[in-house]
């Protein structure tokens, strides 16, 4: 009855929801460059063949940039747009200031407000495994963390589940855990105590309780990832819903720079690792695909314009959504705008004119956006 009953408003076909990091500080924004392009050991400001030295195999045709940045934000969203995504799913360390989960609340926040007026959706992936570190640095106990984790919850459900940008299955709001890592089963029901919104709650790998269902990871240890995603369609047949993964590689930088043990490589094989991945997921019958990731540089799974890769993931995001839907018209030439615009900006250009533009594009007509940027 819960897959029927989520599946009743779900699109007629599934919608495409790209994993998305808000974590990224860079100058002028930030006054230095956050740990997710140095990792302690890279120099993004120094050039290394001809790119900058960030941490990460996979380098960003945008360059190395700021999460808050709303020249940055407004590119990722017209990209997102005219290469068929739906929205996004933000990972999401809570609003509480330790450590950079303050920076990157108010990054999600700012990336938040420009989805929405650009027709995008948005859901949170909620990383509980912080909820250690906020107990380290004194910001919760043990003996409070669930009543700290309802409040986070209820500033959730005031602030977002009621937004009509936010995603929905069966009129209740997506919300992913990327675990859980800390609150366990019950733990959950007392973390969702009181919403107004109760949300359709999914867990990673199979359905914990109190969860309405589950989502899929890219696993490359041990170099067995095609088995490992068999495995998980077959436990993901037992649930009542889930949320399919699509990937286009895993490249993982961390072991490279000290901060942990590999999680192993997934090749592009020339752009069919993710085809097949889109393939696999469409065929499993869920209602949302996520594309994993928008932009985690430090597991190279990005999908955004690279140096490596070019456009080829938007490019193949925009040909499997046509496959969907034969009326979405938009092209790989049409994918250039948003990086020109951000090109503009940086280069000091006419700010009236490239607000046009960005209108434009984030309106999704192309055609005058295309003429605005050519004068």
């Amino acid at each position: 009855m819960l897959l029927a009953a989520l599946l009743l408003t779900a699109a007629t076909r599934p919608l495409l929801m790209a994993h998305y990091m808000p974590w990224f500080q860079a100058p002028p924004v930030h006054s230095q460059w956050g740990w997710h392009w140095t990792m302690n050991v890279k120099e993004p400001a120094r050039l290394v063949d001809g790119v900058p030295d960030v941490a990460a195999h996979v380098h960003p045709l945008l360059g190395p940039y700021d999460s808050s940045d709303p020249a940055v934000l407004e590119c990722q969203a017209a990209l997102m747009k005219l290469a068929g995504i739906d929205g996004v799913f933000i990972d999401w360390y809570g609003n509480v200031d330790c450590d950079d989960y303050m920076p990157n609340h108010l990054a999600a926040s700012r990336f938040i407000e420009v989805a929405a007026g650009s027709g995008l959706k948005f859901s949170l992936v909620y990383e509980d495994r912080t909820v250690p570190n906020l107990i380290k640095h004194g910001k919760t106990t043990p003996s409070t963390a669930v009543q700290a984790g309802n409040a986070l919850m209820r500033w959730v459900d005031e602030h977002w589940f009621s937004r009509p940008e936010y995603l929905r299955l069966g009129g209740k709001p997506v919300f992913v855990v990327f675990g859980p890592e800390y609150y366990k089963h019950s733990a959950w029901d007392q973390v969702f105590a009181g919403l107004k919104h109760p949300p359709a709650f999914f867990t990673l790998d199979s359905v914990q309780a109190p969860g309405a269902g589950t989502f899929g990871w890219p696993q490359p240890q041990g170099g067995m990832w095609q088995e490992k995603l068999d495995s998980y369609y077959k436990r993901a047949k037992a649930a009542p819903v889930e949320i399919a993964p699509a990937f286009p590689r895993f490249s993982d930088f961390y072991r490279d720079a000290g901060v942990g043990e590999s999680n192993g490589e997934i090749p592009d094989a020339g752009g069919k690792t993710y085809t097949r991945t889109l393939d696999r997921a469409l065929a499993s019958g869920s209602p949302i695909i996520q594309l994993i990731t928008w932009n985690d540089y430090g597991e190279g799974t990005v999908i955004e314009p690279s140096v490596e890769f070019g456009f080829k993931a938007l490019e193949q995001t925009q040909a499997f959504r046509r496959r969907l839907d034969p009326s979405f018209a938009y092209t790989p030439e049409d994918l250039r705008l948003p990086v020109k615009l951000l090109r503009l900006r940086r280069a000091g250009g006419d700010a009236r004119k490239l607000d046009r533009a960005s209108a434009l594009l984030l309106r999704g007509e192309v055609a005058g956006a295309r003429r605005v940027l050519g004068s």
